[in-house]
């Protein structure tokens, strides 16, 4: 039976990737043995997959490229989803003196536009690594063709790889969700509308101006969901302390519980700071606009590229600019309900049908 290995060194858990969970699903659909090399923790996700599609996936604790020099096993495919797992994997095969599998598919959920924002040696550094390791790649997905585009840009040895287009979108399974969530339901409980972000709290997703604005806006409740690595999150929390209408929450949760606080939110707010290369070119890699539509929540985005004319065309919610928030909340709580006929289009197998059909001509031929 072939197999493929899903290389993620990021120390989150395995629940906050949908593309990741998506791939092993439609991997084992196809008759492939899983395995997963990760530093996150894997016992909400192993439960999850369990339950909705079981994939008994080998699991390596194995977060370094020292660590995947190590595994015997040679696999007919490997599957990176991010910068650092590129680089960890490059210098895996320099340690070791052999390749990992038959074939490398990139599956880019990311842009590294960090490794060119300054000239130091640290950013030189992750541009040769990036450079090198992304001419060994054998296939590229990435979620349109925008984000293609500006990657090619920045590595232009991609240029004549492979490529297939795969949004950063579910699968149409039933999800786990949770009955109750205690926290979230006393916030839920005195909000005449729930606003919710989810995803990262961090300086790069989140401006200070939308905070402050955020702040003016004492009539709904916002509720911001996710992750930090930010040394200054405390900071953050304790200078919108004494605004009440906004929760800031960074416990570990299940997608069980994702699933619930989206589900039971008025509206998803998937407002970058367009400061941020990677996040004014968000495109359709963006989960939490999926997970929103997911459960057919209004959204409120950016006026960024592709995004913009996707939601206002479709009916799907309403573009932020600066100091029009209050205005763009109003106009959604008062319109009702708002047509989701758009989000049967953007269902992640369809496009992940034409990266498999390319894995497998490959594999073949090798």
């Amino acid at each position: 039976m072939p197999s493929v290995l899903h290389i993620l060194t990021d120390d989150r858990g395995l629940d906050t990737f949908p593309s990741v969970y998506n791939a092993l699903c439609l991997w084992k659909k196809q008759g492939w043995d899983n395995d997963i090399a990760t530093a996150g923790d894997c016992s909400d996700f192993n439960q999850f997959i369990d339950t909705v599609h079981p994939l008994n996936p080998t699991i390596f604790l194995l977060p370094t490229a020292w660590g995947l020099s190590h595994i015997e096993k040679h696999y007919d495919l490997i599957i990176t989803y991010d910068p650092k797992d590129l680089e960890s994997v490059y210098i895996a095969r320099l340690l070791s003196g052999r390749k990992l599998g038959k074939k490398h598919l990139h599956h880019s959920l990311e842009i590294p536009s960090y490794a060119f924002e300054s000239k130091d040696l640290f950013r030189l550094i992750h541009r040769l690594l990036l450079r090198k390791a992304l001419s060994d790649i054998d296939l590229l997905a990435i979620q349109d063709r925008f984000r293609y585009k500006i990657l090619c840009d920045y590595f232009p040895d991609i240029v004549n790889k492979p490529f297939s287009i795969v949004p950063n979108s579910y699968l149409d399974v039933i999800e786990p969700m949770a009955e109750k969530l205690s926290w979230f339901d006393e916030v839920r409980k005195d909000a005449d509308a729930l606003i919710l972000y989810i995803g990262g709290i961090e300086r790069w997703a989140l401006s200070n101006e939308l905070l402050d604005e955020i702040a003016t806006l004492p009539m709904y409740t916002f509720l911001f969901s996710g992750w930090s690595g930010w040394s200054n999150y405390d900071e953050l929390v304790k200078k919108y302390a004494r605004h009440g209408h906004m929760v800031f929450d960074i416990k570990k949760k299940s997608l069980a519980d994702l699933n619930y606080m989206v589900s039971q939110s008025d509206i998803g707010m998937a407002i970058y700071d367009c400061s941020d290369c990677n996040c004014f070119n968000m495109g359709l890699s963006s989960g939490k606009f999926f997970k929103y539509i997911q459960h057919n929540k209004p959204l409120i985005i950016n006026d960024i590229p592709f995004l913009n004319k996707l939601v206002t065309q479709n009916g799907m919610g309403a573009v932020y600019s600066r100091g029009n928030l209050g205005r763009n909340i109003s106009f959604i709580m008062q319109s009702g309900e708002y047509t989701q006929s758009f989000r049967n289009k953007l269902g992640y197998e369809p496009f992940y049908k034409n990266t498999i059909k390319q894995v497998i001509k490959l594999v073949g031929e090798s």
